[in-house]
């Protein structure tokens, strides 16, 4: 073997083993992203039915934190081929979700709960209908 089919076969194994430390990290981000996605949609709504801006302002913000964290993952990632079909309107979705948490953020610095509240709803109607897709 040449010095240049063993580099390539080296550059080959690096990126292998890149790829699966890549997905062995991936996993576990996504199941908690998710996870923490649901507790704090659950902690908006108990912030929004004790009418506490603040306490719904610091949700919003950590959402909006995961919501980045999950845009960082690629959709193909998580995938199969059941539901890979679904691949631009999950990424629509999601993408959907970021700009309402934007809009929300912008309601809240007008103090307007009203259509914080109406943000909310429609990240929880964008989250089910992902949901939704996945279970097909």
């Amino acid at each position: 073997m040449s010095k240049i089919q063993k580099g390539i076969k080296k550059i080959f194994l690096v990126l292998c083993f890149a790829c699966f430390a890549y997905a062995e990290n991936t996993a576990p981000n996504l199941v908690n992203i998710m996870l923490n996605f649901e507790k704090e949609m659950s902690l908006i709504q108990e912030a929004f039915l004790k009418n506490s801006q603040t306490l719904v302002e610091v949700r919003q913000r950590r959402l909006k934190n995961l919501s980045d964290q999950l845009r960082e993952i690629p959709t193909s990632f998580y995938l199969d081929k059941k539901t890979h079909k679904f691949q631009n309107l999950i990424d629509l979705r999601i993408m959907r979700i970021d700009e309402e948490l934007e809009a929300m953020g912008k309601a809240l610095k007008r103090k307007d709960m009203d259509f914080a509240f109406q943000n909310y709803l429609n990240i929880l109607n964008e989250c089910n209908s992902c949901h939704i897709l996945f279970r097909r």
